[in-house]
This record gives structure tokens, sequence and C-alpha cells, in this order.
């Protein structure tokens, strides 16, 4: 029942005992709307109901506790090797005693297995069905070498056939070589009931995020583990730096996408890439080169050059590769104006300047590049923008904060709401008085903006 006040204003009615469950069936079925948005189902599979509580909630009260308390977060682990010898397959025994080593065991612990020579595929089996600590083996059986993420892809839709709360599922991953120590699953339990304790749905991953991180430091949600493998195609998982790419998703789930820092070299020369033979691609780009030279690298061009240069196309097209898998977002997206300086890092490197020893013009190389670069974005699908992001909510923006120009926006709404949560202190513009008004221009209207160059 409503009360005049002053006016015409009305108060809002009260909830009344006859509302009460209307409100419930309306939360339950919210609830059930973000369940399956955020955690869709294969077939067969349901979500687990859980009666008149919510299993991440909280009380009313003081002293709020979750009350999903006695539904522990479950940690599965994965392991993939892919066996060429039977000293592989020796490493791959050590690492499971390992594994059985833990203080405290996983959940579910899942062996991927592939071997290309016949004799050496007769071994696995006997090595990982013999260790106590493994559930199950997901062994490819067509003969051909697996890649390590596509192992873990295989995996995945092992865990979501077999795990029914999906949402409280952890991942943490290993390869065949590698070996835990004792405590590495207790740690990780540790960190994920933390988590879990305080209800931050929105951590992703929880381990060691230094620079230079491992694999073996990450131990992620199963819903952000399974979006890596939903958001990148084949050839991204057979990539020699898939595991780069994995460490910058996981890191950077659920984030605006962002540019990277001005002041950040993008292609550095020692940066722990592994040294990777030339692969067909390299041939094409070759080739591609020769184009660009004309006639003057056909006439010169010997065999042995050709041999000194091929390798030198590789390496270009390994750094090029290792900041395109670097790239901090969360999606596999880039602006048009990163591209163009990895390409310019690049023409700055050693293998570069090895180039122009053979011959060849600075300018050839540094053309060639830009080339190679949208090259292999869209060889990997790598989504490009002309513009950067709005700081605000994401979307693409053709304006910029007029001051620092290290923010883009929208329009003035989100660049309004970004100065009042903290822009004011990171613009170099900051120590003055300016209003967000003065943000754009000293002179200019509100509704104006700084176009970006």
């Amino acid at each position: 029942m409503s009360h005049s006040l002053e006016g015409n204003a009305q108060k809002p009615r009260a909830m009344v005992e006859d509302n009460l469950e209307a409100a419930l069936d309306l939360e339950r079925e919210l609830d059930k709307w973000s369940l399956d948005t955020r955690f869709p189902l294969m077939p067969g599979q349901r979500h687990v109901e859980v009666p008149n509580c919510r299993p991440l909630g909280m009380q009313y009260g003081e002293d709020a506790e979750p009350v999903g308390q006695q539904f522990s977060s479950r940690l599965v682990a994965l392991l993939a090797c892919h066996a060429d010898s039977a000293a592989r397959v020796a490493s791959l025994g050590r690492c499971l005693r390992s594994a059985e080593a833990q203080k405290r065991r996983p959940d579910r612990f899942l062996v991927g297995t592939s071997a290309a020579d016949p004799a050496v595929a007769r071994l696995l089996p006997d090595v990982v069905q013999s260790s106590p600590s493994v559930d199950e083996h997901v062994a490819a059986h067509d003969g051909q070498p697996v890649a390590r993420f596509e192992h873990y892809r295989r995996m995945r839709d092992v865990v979501r056939d077999r795990e029914d709360r999906l949402e409280d599922v952890w991942v943490f991953i290993s390869g065949g070589d590698d070996s835990w120590h004792p405590c590495r699953c207790a740690d990780f339990a540790v960190a994920v009931d933390e988590v879990r304790r305080r209800v931050q749905r929105d951590v992703y991953v929880v381990g060691s995020c230094d620079p230079g991180f491992q694999l073996t430091d990450l131990c992620v949600r199963f819903s952000t583990f399974s979006a890596f493998f939903e958001e990148h195609n084949s050839r991204v998982l057979r990539h020699p730096l898939a595991d780069i790419r994995f460490c910058s998703f996981v890191r950077h789930c659920g984030e605006i996408p962002r540019k990277l820092d001005g002041q950040q070299a993008l292609v550095k020369e020692q940066v722990g890439v592994a040294a990777q033979a030339p692969c067909p691609d390299d041939e094409c780009l070759l080739a591609n080169l020769k184009e660009l030279c004309g006639e003057d690298l056909d006439c010169c061009l010997s065999e042995q050059q050709r041999d000194q240069i091929l390798p030198l196309c590789a390496a270009l097209r390994q750094l090029l590769d290792h900041d395109l898998f670097s790239l901090p977002r969360s999606r596999f997206t880039a602006l048009e104006s990163e591209v163009l300086h990895m390409a310019a890092s690049a023409s700055d490197s050693f293998p570069a300047r090895r180039l122009e020893a053979h011959g060849i013009k600075r300018a050839t190389v540094v053309k060639w590049l830009r080339a190679v670069a949208f090259c292999r974005c869209k060889l990997f699908r790598i989504e490009l923008f002309k513009f950067d992001f709005c700081a605000g909510c994401g979307r693409e923006s053709t304006f910029q904060c007029a001051h620092c120009r290290a923010e883009s926006y929208c329009s003035e709404d989100c660049q309004r709401a970004a100065w009042n949560e903290g822009h004011r202190l990171r613009c170099v513009a900051a120590s003055q008085p300016h209003s967000p008004t003065d943000l754009r221009s000293p002179h200019s209207e509100p509704g104006d903006f700084q176009p970006v160059d």
C-alpha cells in the first residue's frame, strides 16, 4: 500500500509477503540464465541443482560466510606427452612418480599421450596405467604427432563430460618431462580455496604471474581454460609459442582490450625464444623477399647465400610470432600501429642487419617485414583494429586524452567516468587544475573530443 508524500511523489511500495515467492522465482531464473551463459553445457550434461541455496552466494548477517563452503573446489591435473623415443617414455615415468609423491593428490588426473613410432606407442599404456595417481588415459591412436595444446584440448572435452560443477573446477597443466615439487598441488589448493572463500568470481588464475613465468606456475579456472581453445585455431595450438599465448590469455582474460605500453620494447633479441629450424612458411617468406628485391637479388643469390638467408628469415619470423603471441589481450586482437611497431623493431634486430650485409636494402627489409607481420596476423586470425579501444567500455574508439594521449574513449560519458575513477592521477597534466572538459583541449566546449592522429 502506498502513501502520498509532498506533491505528486509516490513512496515505493514495500515488499509484502505475497510478493516474496515471485522475487525468489525471478532470482532463480536469473541464476539459471547466468549459469547457462557462463558455463554452456554439452549434449547430455546437466548442472547440479542445490535447492534453496546459491553455491557461491553469501548468507545474510554480520558474520557472512559463503553458503557453498561445503562444496570445495576441484583441482584437475592435465599432463600431455608426445613420446618420440624410449628416453621420452622414461622421462614420462619419472614425471608420474613425482605426481604420486604429492602431499595432496589432484581430484582428477588425466594423461594424454601420442607416439608416431609403433614400438614406443606400445610402451606408453603400461607406463601410464601403472601409476596409481592417473584417473584416465587419453591416448591418440592415429600414429601422428600431437602438439601439447592439442592434447589439452582433447582432455578439456573429457573434463566437460566427467565434471558436473564446472564453475568450481580449476585446472593446472604439465608436460611429460616436467617434475612436480611435492607441494605443487597442495599450494594450488590453498590458493584456490582462498579465492573461493572470498567469493572472487573475477579471479581467473592463481600462481606466479611474474615475467618469465611458466605453465607449471599457473592454476586456471576451467571456464578460462576452455575459453582459450574456443578463441584460438589449430595453427595457434600447434605453434611452438602456444604456451606464451596461453599464459598471456589467462592473465588478461576478462579485461578490456588494452594497447601495449608505448615504452615497452616489443622485440628483444634475448627473449629466451628457443631457436627453431626453418619451416615451409620460411621458404615462402624468402620467395616474397626475392620478389621485393627484384632482379638484383635473383642475379647474385647463390645456393650458399640462400642457405645463409633462410635461417635469417626464420629468426625474424620467430621474433614477430613471439610478440604477436604475447599480446596482452583477452582476445586475439591487435592494433595496426602495434603491428607496424613490431615490424619496425624487428628491422633493427641482428638478423635484419645480417640481411643488409647480404646486399638487401634496408627499405626493402622494412617493407618485407611489414608484409610478414600482417601475413602472420592473418594466418593466426588476429583481428586487427585501426583505432584503439575505449578505456571505459572496451569498444573501438577514435578519440583520446589530449594531454597524455595514453587513453582512448568512445564518448564523453566514458571519458568523464574514467577521469573520476583515477585517470586524473595518471594523466601527465593532473598536477594542473583541469576539469574533464579541459582534458580534451584548453578551449573546447563540452562534447568535443581530441581525435586520434
